[in-house]
């Protein structure tokens, strides 16, 4: 497997085929992010499967806000713990929560800086587009009945700086096809 470069394209399976029962975009769309280093770079990450006994390819590419950086580690273990709430409340589009059960998930402390690491997670979350391409691939090997989408992990938030604050994640298209 070859290093993750910024701008870089990282094919997980060179021309191996998995065989896969059926295509999860929140799957596809989630794990990616953890590879991403520190960046304000685009990362792309293509798959070739077999779904239904046809080969597809499929690229996701990160793409992350003005300004911003690719979501962190440390972001993964908020959108985890977001998820986990987000279970456990029923799984609906849009997740109401104190501040002190996501807190206690990560076992985090409250002080400024747990506040600024939220609202950061939150931002990169917000901002980054996943952008998913798939096509058909021939018998020539040839791409044909191409498709692209793009979506946000977390639409819209809000987060307070007090530790019983009531904060509120609304989640983005990709999340809902997976979560809902």
């Amino acid at each position: 497997m070859q290093g993750i470069e910024s701008n870089a394209q990282l094919s997980l399976f060179e021309d191996d085929v998995v065989t896969s029962l059926g295509w999860d975009h929140a799957t596809l769309a989630l794990i990616p992010h953890v590879v991403a280093q520190r960046s304000n770079e685009q990362l792309t990450i293509q798959r070739q499967v077999s779904v239904d006994g046809r080969v597809r390819r499929v690229g996701v590419t990160l793409v992350p806000g003005a300004g911003q950086d690719l979501p962190s580690h440390t972001d993964g273990l908020v959108l985890l713990g977001l998820f986990q709430l987000a279970v456990h409340d029923g799984a609906r589009p849009e997740l109401t929560f104190k501040r002190t059960e996501l807190l206690e998930l990560l076992r985090w402390g409250d002080d400024g800086r747990v506040y600024r690491r939220l609202r950061d997670a939150m931002r990169r979350f917000t901002e980054m587009t996943i952008r998913i391409e798939t096509a058909l691939v021939a018998r020539d090997g040839r791409p044909y009945a191409m498709s692209e989408a793009a979506a946000h992990i977390i639409e819209a938030y809000h987060i307070g700086d007090q530790y019983d604050a009531e904060c509120r994640v609304v989640w983005g298209e990709v999340v809902k096809q997976g979560l809902l």
